[in-house]
């Protein structure tokens, strides 16, 4: 191996991705190892590979945004409209330092990604071996004082191109059959249309600025809009997945005894209270405890003198008066 390596003279080279296991993902992983072998003066970070159990990985992240030199984007048709590629993507062209950002397309063409903000970077061709020269002498160019000379730079690339090469040909090979099955990719469709506003802000804007170039303004507008967006889906899906409990769970304690059903209709209207789950949902929830079509529920609608024991129990007017909003919704007799 060609060694030239300057102490303390490496440049951080940030690896955008999206999608766990995806190509995208593969692609970054290939980078991520054999761009040291070319020259030893960059330092990669991908976020899977680079944050430390128990570290805060969106705190790693965004430090790793402001200290990187150079932006690798490894973009694929699955993913270049992903809402957090095209945040790291805003992030790096707003970093004071003027981070060069390119696109590694992988599998499409520049004439893909009509519409995209990302068009306005110099894209690298996965399939094009002078098109990675020419982003490893770009990268070299940006190292500064780590920078290696020219003719060592193109031995290095000589030797070890081929493995990267091989490594992009398996992961072509493996993604393209296993696009011909049905895929779980639920993040472009999820959010196509708030994706269409931004697509739209974004043509609006290239035709009103001279030369169809955006400005970094409206890449950071874009960027902080769809972030916004992402942790949205992130926050609900995981309120949903804290709080959801299934009727199947509780059905063996509701056979016992309606006493038993006294924390279940606690807990419910709680999550009423404190909205951690949707009116809808709490109504779903005690349905089963109050119709007439389950086995406590039955209990419940012949003696409703059971009632003010459940009035005790929840000990509080607030609680007393959301529970007497729900039941009014699922029996309009009830009155407690």
């Amino acid at each position: 191996m060609y060694l030239y390596r300057k102490q303390g003279k490496f440049m951080k080279v940030f690896i955008s991705w999206s999608g766990k296991d995806t190509a995208s993902h593969q692609v970054a992983l290939a980078l991520h190892d054999w761009l040291p072998c070319v020259n030893q003066n960059l330092k990669p970070f991908v976020s899977s590979e680079d944050i430390q159990k128990g570290d805060r990985g969106l705190a790693e992240i965004e430090k790793a945004l402001e200290g990187s030199g150079f932006g690798i984007l490894c973009v694929t048709k699955d993913n270049y409209k992903a809402p957090w590629l095209l945040f790291e993507a805003g992030a790096l062209s707003n970093n004071p330092k003027k981070v060069p950002v390119t696109p590694f397309l992988f599998g499409l063409n520049p004439s893909d990604l009509t519409g995209s903000p990302i068009t306005q970077f110099q894209a690298t061709a996965y399939s094009s071996k002078d098109d990675i020269y020419k982003l490893m002498q770009s990268l070299n160019k940006t190292c500064g004082e780590g920078q290696i000379p020219e003719d060592l730079l193109k031995k290095t690339f000589e030797t070890f191109y081929s493995e990267l090469g091989s490594q992009l040909v398996d992961i072509q090979k493996r993604f393209s059959s296993a696009d011909k099955k049905p895929t779980e990719e639920p993040e472009i469709d999820k959010n196509r249309a708030i994706l269409e506003e931004i697509l739209s802000i974004v043509r609006s804007s290239q035709t009103a600025i001279s030369g169809a170039v955006m400005s970094d303004a409206i890449i950071d507008r874009i960027a902080r809009k769809v972030v916004r967006i992402e942790a949205a889906n992130r926050e609900e899906a995981t309120r949903d997945a804290l709080t959801h409990r299934t009727f199947n769970e509780r059905k063996p304690s509701l056979k016992r005894s309606p006493n038993v059903a006294y924390p279940e209709i606690k807990n419910i209207v709680d999550a009423y209270m404190n909205e951690t789950r949707s009116k809808g949902n709490c109504l779903d929830d005690l349905r089963p405890l109050f119709s007439s079509g389950s086995l406590c529920g039955a209990v419940w609608a012949k003696n409703r003198s059971l009632l003010p024991s459940l009035i005790q129990f929840l000990d509080s007017n607030d609680r007393v008066n959301c529970l007497q909003e729900l039941l009014i919704e699922i029996d309009g007799d009830f009155s407690v």
